[in-house]
Order: C-alpha cells, then sequence, then structure tokens
C-alpha cells in the first residue's frame, strides 16, 4: 500500500514525502505518523496530480526550487528560510533520494 497526498491524492514516493524528510531533518522516526502525506516537490517525481501545490516552504531548502514567497497581511513571509536548518535538510533530502520506491521496504 502506498501513501496517498493529503493536497492531490497521488501516489507520494518515499522519496519525496514531507512526513519522512521531517523525521530524518529532526532524528524523530515518530515524526512520519504525525504528518499527513504529502510531496515535497510535486513535478519531479511521478505520482503528483497537477493540482499538487506540494510543499514550497520546505522545497525551498531543496537545491534548484524556487524560495517560497507566500506572504501573511503584514507582507512578510510567512515561511523564511532558517540558515541553520538548511544543511540539515539538504542532508536528509539527499538520504531520502536513496530509498526505496513506494510499497517497498527500507
Amino acid at each position: 500500500m502506498s501513501a496517498r497526498c493529503h493536497i492531490c491524492n497521488g501516489d507520494v514516493a518515499n522519496n519525496n514525502d514531507k512526513g519522512i524528510l521531517l523525521a530524518l531533518v529532526y532524528s524523530n522516526p515518530m515524526l512520519i505518523l504525525s504528518q499527513k502525506a504529502q510531496h515535497i516537490v510535486p513535478g519531479l517525481f511521478p505520482g503528483a496530480r497537477a493540482s499538487c501545490k506540494g510543499s514550497p516552504s520546505i522545497a525551498q531548502y531543496i537545491k534548484g526550487q524556487r524560495k517560497d514567497t507566500r506572504t501573511g497581511p503584514d507582507g512578510k513571509l510567512l515561511y523564511p528560510i532558517a540558515p541553520d536548518a538548511i544543511d540539515r535538510v539538504r542532508a536528509a533530502w539527499d538520504k531520502m533520494q536513496k530509498l526505496p520506491p513506494v510499497g517497498q521496504p527500507w
């Protein structure tokens, strides 16, 4: 059984799952259980529907992805990049790219 994105209901590959990334970033596997399945970068891997926005606040840490420019009513960025998180997120993303595809055990 594969995880389904809570935004688009498409298949979420292990190497593009927000919950797995957060579990690796914070070295806490329980985070996988507390997160709904969600694409990080929807167009990067098969499975996401065209309507899926993924997680731009996390995707912005991945090399080659656009910065999340969403702002609040006050005009300030909702999700500014945290400089201390850049290396942790990129290292977790690199680890995720070595995971087996959806439906296969780690």
